[in-house]
């Protein structure tokens, strides 16, 4: 299979402080039969979520990718929404928990007095605030570190793009009990005790990158 790079709508390649925004996907397909599943599917379109289609490496099999094509099509949708702030909204947010506040209280008409119930209502009631700043405690990390993605639970991404190089990637993983940070240049691999503490790693070997890069400018 082969890995491609989609860069979305509002990316810009050529600059550290403007976002670049994509997404990785692997497909048997060609490039061209690619381009015509994602056309077709309304994301590589005039005005579609979808600017443009590379073939990339550099991470080998270490890293995989954020989709499987076709057979992952309707979540790629999904993610390039949230990559290009179309989703998760604080309504997004509301509309989901909607059908969690629905499930719990039909589980009190059947068993209001079921142990399971009053626990899981319990921790529910706890939890449920994150969930409803979810949308705003993610644009808050990306305000702190430019072009951040959260491609899951586990993951997150920082990017730099330039025209005189490959794009830069690092990527924060969750490990059992700490975060570890990877890049696809010659930076060796580390651990961090904490996602904040990963990211910063990341941004200042991305800020050297940076460095770099301007110096081969002529």
């Amino acid at each position: 299979m082969t890995m491609f790079e989609l860069t979305l709508r509002g990316s810009n390649a050529a600059s550290k402080e403007s976002a670049h925004r994509s997404v990785l996907v692997a497909t048997s397909m060609p490039e061209d039969l690619l381009t015509q599943h994602l056309v077709d599917a309304g994301l590589f379109v005039p005005e579609g979520l979808v600017t443009s289609i590379a073939a990339v490496g550099g991470f080998g099999n270490a890293v995989q990718p954020d989709f499987v094509l076709p057979g992952q099509l309707p979540a790629l949708k999904v993610r390039c929404k949230v990559l290009t702030g179309q989703f998760p909204t604080v309504l997004d947010a509301y509309r989901l928990l909607a059908l969690s506040d629905e499930f719990l209280e039909d589980w009190q008409q059947d068993s209001p007095r079921d142990p399971q119930y009053i626990e899981r209502q319990a921790e529910y009631d706890a939890i449920r605030p994150m969930f409803e700043l979810a949308p705003d405690l993610l644009a808050l990390a990306q305000a702190v570190y430019p072009n951040l993605e959260m491609l899951s639970a586990h993951t997150f991404r920082l990017t730099y793009a330039s025209s005189e190089t490959q794009q830069w990637i690092g990527l924060a993983n969750r490990t059992v009990s700490k975060w570890a940070a990877q890049t696809n240049d010659a930076s060796p691999q580390s651990e961090h005790e904490s996602l904040f503490e990963c990211l910063e790693h990341l941004r200042r070997l991305r800020d050297v990158h940076a460095s770099r890069v301007l110096n081969l400018k002529p």
